[in-house]
């Protein structure tokens, strides 16, 4: 008989690829330090990247990181290899329009690296809520948080395959034509 791990052969096992991320805590590090930091990644055989996106440093022990997608542009124009991405978009703290043009843009600028992370935010006494708060942001149940989440990505997905129009209870277009889409 065949040895088999976790109900697959072994020799379909056999033919999977480990992939290794880095994600760096940006809290008080200049934005050339992180540069640095992805091109080792890089020289070293990470295959991708990823930036916290926080709107303030309370939860990640240290003063306020960068904002999101200007980094991972400056990332995407100093290494040329692996994937860089988001960990996570907060649908929460962006709108939907902005995350989508964002990504577009820097799946334009790395050349088809970019890897989109997308997250629901944080609500009540976790420390992730603490900077919703400071900004006067709603920081909704997690059922809520959730399907704002799900809304988000059909956003995407219509935005993205052309439609003209899209209505949900946080994001919607009308008419809309001529946007960036992200390739692939």
């Amino acid at each position: 008989s065949q040895r088999m791990v976790h109900d697959h052969p072994v020799s379909e096992l056999q033919s999977v690829t480990m992939r290794t991320s880095l994600s760096i805590n940006p809290a008080g590090v200049p934005v050339a330090d992180l540069i640095d930091v992805a091109r080792h990644a890089e020289s070293t055989g990470f295959d991708r990247v990823f930036w916290y996106d926080h709107l303030s440093g309370v939860s990640l022990g240290g003063r306020g990181p960068h904002h999101v997608w200007s980094v991972l542009a400056a990332l995407a124009a100093s290494i040329s290899t692996i994937g860089i991405g988001s960990l996570v978009a907060n649908v929460t703290t962006r709108p939907a329009v902005d995350i989508a043009l964002a990504a577009a843009t820097l799946q334009d600028v790395s050349g088809g690296r970019f890897v989109l992370g997308l997250g629901a935010g944080a609500s009540g006494p976790d420390i992730y809520a603490a900077e919703m708060a400071m900004f006067g942001l709603d920081a909704e149940r997690a059922p809520r948080r959730r399907a704002r989440v799900s809304e988000t990505i059909g956003f995407f997905r219509a935005l993205w395959r052309g439609d003209e129009h899209f209505a949900g209870e946080w994001c919607r277009f009308d008419g809309v034509r001529d946007v960036a889409v992200p390739s692939p």
